[in-house]
């Protein structure tokens, strides 16, 4: 009996938040919503932090991506990172992608980020980034269309001006989620389809041996 060939897949690679910080993002989408007709928001429940951007691969491409973040995952004790301010894709002044940048233990952030698209790269995987230097970020929100000068000018004034202050939010890192994205009418649908464990620290080690101890 002759196997069915699946079908390519939308496939990006993310690292979770917790759910209050969604929702205190929210809020930040629907002030940028009350001060510009021109953005696309990302579903608040689906808000992620974007390591890579794979496109559409097929199913034995995905499986030498879940085999490359598997490896890499296994090689990076967990961290923690917080929110710090808004910016923007490819650059402020032309903006297509306004997106939070990220604080804290961030150069393991960076880290983790570099050796994930060295080795995607080594196992022949094309990363699609959204400028000439990627960095990890959580994106809020795209531009609708292209304006013209001063439409730039308004959306890099409200950039500048959205002050956020959620570095008391921790995002605790403790693996990498591989998703694929299936693009739906009212928009995309982000499905977890593999998960790979960063490598425990030693504190967690020692809670988690001495859990249920009297």
């Amino acid at each position: 009996m002759r196997t069915l060939k699946k079908s390519p897949e939308r496939i990006f690679l993310s690292l979770k938040i917790p759910d209050e910080l969604k929702k205190e993002l929210a809020k930040v989408q629907r002030h940028l919503a009350e001060n510009s007709s021109n953005l696309n928001f990302v579903n608040s429940d689906q808000l992620h932090i974007t390591l890579a951007f794979l496109g559409w691969i097929s199913e034995e491409t995905k499986k030498r991506v879940e085999r490359a973040v598997a490896f890499v995952a296994a090689s990076i004790p967990e961290f923690s990172v917080y929110p710090t301010s808004l910016s923007a894709f490819p650059r402020i002044n032309r903006p297509s992608v306004i997106w939070v940048g990220l604080g804290g233990e961030s150069e393991k952030l960076n880290l983790l980020t570099k050796k994930l698209i060295d080795i995607l790269m080594r196992f022949g995987i094309k990363i699609i980034t959204s400028g000439d230097i990627y960095s990890p970020h959580i994106t809020l929100a795209r531009i609708k269309r292209k304006g013209k000068h001063r439409q730039f000018s308004d959306l890099r004034q409200l950039i500048e001006d959205t002050q956020i202050n959620l570095r008391d939010f921790e995002i605790p890192i403790h693996r990498i989620i591989v998703y694929k994205s299936d693009l739906r009418h009212f928009g995309p649908r982000h499905i977890p389809i593999f998960f790979a464990p960063l490598k425990q620290s030693k504190t967690t080690k020692s809670i988690s041996s001495t859990a249920g101890q009297p």
